[in-house]
């Protein structure tokens, strides 16, 4: 599987994209952008954010990959970075929306399983010990980007609901609003 021509043009501008759902895809696309980017030196890279979540856990591995890379990562929201995509924000160096976009943190969610998975108490237990470690990843990350405590991450969280610029700002899940 390789880049696609445009991720790749944008690449020569310092841009990786985040677009779309978060998935085992797309964390192919990043791990090659950044290890083009390797080649190159390491410079600094504009991490362009329009997605509307997927895949906690993959989320996750997309934010250790980004924290490796050795050059500063500027996260920019465009219009927005919803659930795995605001946690993926959270490890740029500096994050940025603009002035429209909207954030959303929520609780972790499992969005396939199945009837066996319901029916047989060990997967299901397997499960649930899954969801609360990438949860409690997720508030160990949150609490540390936005200085909140976790039961004010918990309690946003619990919301469910889009954050303007302004109110994501305020929370301290971005840096600035620009544009």
């Amino acid at each position: 599987m390789g880049l696609n021509d445009l991720y790749r043009d944008l690449l020569k501008h310092k841009v990786v994209m985040i677009e779309g759902e978060v998935n085992l895809e797309m964390l192919e696309s990043v791990r090659q952008s950044l290890i083009l980017l390797l080649a190159a030196g390491s410079p600094d890279v504009e991490v362009r954010i329009t997605s509307d979540g997927g895949a906690t856990r993959v989320s996750l591995q997309i934010c250790d990959l980004l924290r490796s890379y050795q050059g500063k990562k500027t996260g920019v929201v465009y219009a927005f970075a919803r659930s795995a995509g605001a946690t993926i924000l959270q490890a740029c160096d500096d994050r940025v929306c603009l002035p429209h976009s909207v954030v959303l943190i929520h609780h972790v969610l499992v969005q396939q399983v199945s009837l066996d998975d319901l029916l047989d108490k060990r997967r299901l237990d397997k499960l649930k010990q899954l969801m609360l470690a990438d949860q409690g990843t997720l508030y160990r990350l949150l609490v540390t980007r936005t200085g909140r405590s976790i039961a004010e991450v918990r309690a946003i969280c619990k919301k469910n609901r889009d954050m303007t610029a302004e109110e994501a700002l305020e929370f301290g899940l971005i840096d600035r609003i620009e544009g």
